[in-house]
């Protein structure tokens, strides 16, 4: 007489039916019509059986007459990485959680998310909890701006991946966090000339351009390469655009080759924003250094020079320089305190005299200032003559610009 009116249901599920089956000693009972999840609690209630004697049976004393009903497939909460959110090295790992109970959890449950040339292989996972697992990722390698990231992908596990007590298999993809990997050292790629070659100036810059961006880039991780008499001096480093750099070369003189190096060795600061240090010394380019001296001018003059001679052939002064130059003309000579009050008919202002600039040996170094009176007028015993070089009016064979003259004696007086 033991039959499904004999089971008293109950739990949150709301199980509404009992199918009894079976006989003897052993019944099975099928429970139906539950409406959600939750527990669906079976009891015999006294009296629900009788033995041979006929004697009742008593209400069932179960312990383990509980089951929960589970229809969720099991999904992942969080996939975190393990420490900090960069890496320079060849291993990391990320921590995996559950939202409920799972087993069968592996390498095949997952797969890689990588950006920028990133790489690594899935080595292995440890099932750390009963939620929890350690997923651990070797081989690792990137460079500056490249991520790499790990997913949960149930596609990926095929039959029999990772289930809940319930035996409901996961069916819910998951997009973990990312680190930030640069686990290459940077370098330079190129040191190239930023101005004309040959060159005659005395401040020349170069172009240094890195693999990646960097920091800490100074004077002291350069040293110069220079041949025959060149030199000069490293003066500055200018950060930009991105990843390169120019490098000032001031003070440049002599004649030669002048080129820039990187030589790691030499300051031993450069790293990128993970604080990989760079690698390597570079051989940049070179300029030719032809001329960076200035042409000097040095002005020589008699003391004094009669009248007579004065007002028949002028008074000349004598301009050296130190080197071949052209384009010294009379426009590049002024007069400086001059007096001219004391000829017969006084000159008494600059205009009436005349400048001429002549280079009678074609040296192009020895050149002569005559000045001579005109209008009329002469020069008179008491007056003087003062002549003033300009700066930058006479260049050499390379174009540099003549310096301050030297004056001897740039005043002649009229006797």
């Amino acid at each position: 007489g033991f039959d499904g009116s004999d089971i008293a249901l109950s739990g949150t599920a709301g199980a509404t039916t009992a199918v009894v089956t079976g006989g003897g000693t052993t019944y099975n009972v099928a429970v139906t019509g539950m409406t959600t999840d939750g527990t669906v609690i079976a009891s015999v209630s006294a009296a629900a059986a009788k033995d041979a004697a006929l004697n009742d049976s008593a209400a069932s004393t179960s312990t383990d007459n509980t089951v929960t009903r589970d229809t969720i497939a099991p999904a992942v909460s969080s996939i975190n990485r393990s420490s900090g959110t960069s890496t320079t090295g060849t291993s990391v790992s990320f921590d995996v959680t559950f939202a409920e109970t799972v087993s069968g959890i592996d390498i095949d449950d997952f797969v890689l998310a990588v950006a920028g040339g990133a790489s690594g292989t899935i080595a292995s996972v440890n099932v750390t909890g009963a939620t929890t697992a350690t997923v651990t990722v070797n081989n690792v390698s990137g460079n500056q701006g490249s991520t790499l990231g790990l997913n949960f992908d149930f596609n990926n596990s095929g039959i029999g991946g990772v289930n809940d007590l319930a035996g409901n298999a996961a069916t819910a993809d998951f997009t973990g966090q990312t680190y930030d990997v640069d686990n290459i050292a940077p370098f330079v790629m190129s040191i190239v000339r930023a101005a004309a070659n040959p060159t005659s100036a005395t401040t020349v810059t170069f172009t240094v351009t890195f693999s990646e961006s960097v920091d800490n880039v100074t004077t002291a991780d350069f040293v110069l390469a220079k041949t025959g008499t060149a030199t000069g001096t490293i003066s500055a480093v200018t950060a930009g655009p991105s990843n390169t750099f120019t490098v000032t070369v001031s003070g440049v003189a002599g004649t030669g080759t002048l080129g820039l190096n990187y030589d790691n060795t030499a300051g031993a600061s450069v790293d990128d924003a993970l604080g990989n240090d760079a690698t390597g010394n570079y051989a940049g380019e070179i300029y030719t250094v032809t001329d960076t001296t200035a042409p000097t001018p040095t002005v020589t003059a008699p003391a004094s020079v009669a009248a007579a001679t004065a007002n028949a052939t002028g008074i000349v002064f004598t301009v050296t320089f130190d080197e071949v130059v052209t384009g010294f003309t009379a426009a590049d000579v002024s007069f400086g305190a001059t007096t001219l009050t004391n000829g017969t008919t006084a000159i008494t202002t600059t205009a009436n005299l005349s400048i001429a600039v002549s280079n009678p040996s074609n040296d192009g170094k020895t050149y002569l200032v005559t000045v001579t009176a005109i209008n009329s007028k002469t020069f008179g015993t008491g007056d003087s003559v003062q002549i003033l070089v300009a700066t930058g009016g006479a260049f050499d064979v390379v174009g540099n610009p003549n310096a301050a003259a030297t004056y001897t004696n740039n005043t002649i007086a009229i006797s």
